[in-house]
């Protein structure tokens, strides 16, 4: 296994979290724990990781 590409995977999840808000509604959300457990799986498996990155440095809100 490949323990930096897991790491830029999840760096670039937590990014694209920050920019579009989502940080503290998992917190508030009834299992918002299992929602982000099933969205890091679904981003860690998605083969398109490179178009995320791409749009977090066209968004200069997401690069804070």
């Amino acid at each position: 296994m490949n323990f930096e590409r897991v790491y830029l995977r999840l760096d670039l999840m937590d990014r694209m979290m920050a920019a579009l808000g989502l940080d503290g509604v998992f917190a508030r959300m009834p299992q918002g724990e299992l929602a982000r457990t099933k969205a890091g799986e679904r981003c860690r498996t998605c083969t398109k990781g490179s178009d995320c990155a791409v749009w977090l440095e066209d968004h200069p809100v997401a690069a804070e």
